[in-house]
C-alpha cells in the first residue's frame, strides 16, 4: 500500500513518534494489534489491508 507520506508525515497523522515508525518499517520493532489499529485508521485503511501480502487479495 503506498500513499507516499514521509515518515514524519504518517507520524503526524496518527501521532506515533517518527523514530517509532521508522523502527516498525526496517522491522526493528513490531506493532501491537491497538497498533495496527490505529495505523490504518490514519491511512484511512483497514488492519487486514496493511498487513496482506502483495499480490492477494482479500475478501
Amino acid at each position: 500500500m503506498a500513499k507516499g507520506l514521509t515518515q514524519e508525515e504518517l507520524s503526524a497523522l496518527c501521532d506515533f513518534d517518527q523514530r517509532y515508525i521508522s523502527q516498525v518499517e526496517t522491522g526493528q520493532r513490531n506493532l501491537t494489534v491497538l497498533s495496527l489499529y490505529e495505523l490504518a485508521q490514519a491511512l484511512g485503511t483497514t488492519p487486514v489491508a496493511l498487513i496482506t501480502p502483495d499480490g492477494e487479495a482479500t475478501d
